[in-house]
């Protein structure tokens, strides 16, 4: 049973328990934007969690001095999970189905890869639209579908901006839109900078030293995100889960109703920057 798991109601099947094991352990593989935040358990729903920054230390200290404490080296996020609200699916069979014993498992496979891909959706939106009411800062870019804008040098203009603040910002991911991510990829000087290999069916897992995360979320869709998630630039309160088994009655069908808690936040919003018209 995955860590920090309640049931509510009768659960008591271990039919039940291998459903929501699998809906939610298939939902991790499909988590996209999760990567980009630094993971915080919240198993009791509510919590303020000081959160370490870059700015912990202080240079050549002389003997018998203790070293000033950087106010910026914590910040303290308030959680409230119950409040955010969770994310729930739906696993239900109907009475027909179960009594096809050949079809049963191929139907409740599906059913559980269903769940878990719009239990993924609807986290990966949540942190999308943390994202976008961000005040990231903005770097102008260029229309990375044009040949001649080559997008590595303003991915890499975004980088030295990160650094360049001083706080030890090293920009680890590269944040888009698959449409803005097609741009790229169609773009002559990133096929010329690239291995051939690198450019089949549209995957290149690194660019400018970055990790590539696409997702159908991601607002606007004229801008890519150069983010610093070590500093941290987001960060996601993981709650626990729940399910509970209920009888849909007249309409003959035995459901599983799993929820889980999560709540995304933005902590450092300096940590990362937008690269604004790659794409018109």
């Amino acid at each position: 049973m995955p860590t920090g798991f309640i049931d509510v109601g009768d659960v008591e099947s271990i039919e039940a328990r291998v459903i929501v094991s699998e809906v939610l352990g298939l939902a991790y593989n499909e988590y996209k934007l999760r990567s980009l935040c630094r993971i915080i358990k919240i198993p009791d729903l509510i919590g303020e969690v000081p959160i370490g920054t870059k700015l912990a230390g202080q240079r050549h200290v002389p003997p018998l001095e203790v070293a000033l404490l950087t106010k910026q080296a914590y910040t303290t996020i308030p959680f409230d999970l119950e409040k955010y609200g969770k994310n729930v699916v739906h696993v239900a069979i109907s009475y027909e189905a179960g009594k096809k014993k050949n079809l049963v498992g191929d139907i409740l496979n599906m059913h559980v890869k269903d769940a878990a891909k719009s239990l993924a959706k609807m986290e990966d939106q949540d942190i999308s639209e943390i994202l976008d009411a961000a005040n990231f800062p903005t770097l102008p870019g260029t229309d990375w579908g044009t040949g001649t804008n080559d997008p590595s040098d303003e991915i890499e203009d975004a980088i030295e901006t990160l650094s360049a603040m001083d706080k030890d910002y090293e920009a680890t991911d590269l944040l888009m839109h698959p449409l803005v991510k097609a741009k790229l990829i169609s773009n002559n000087l990133v096929h010329n900078q690239l291995e051939r290999d690198t450019m089949i069916q549209g995957k290149i897992p690194v660019y400018c030293g970055l990790s590539i995360v696409s997702d159908l979320h991601v607002t606007p869709t004229t801008s890519a995100y150069v983010i610093c998630k070590d500093a941290p630039s987001l960060v996601l309160g993981d709650g626990p889960s729940m399910v509970a088994k209920y009888d849909g009655g007249a309409a003959f069908f035995t459901g599983y109703a799993i929820a889980k808690f999560a709540e995304p936040k933005v902590v450092l919003s300096d940590a990362a920057i937008e690269l604004t018209g790659v794409r018109t």
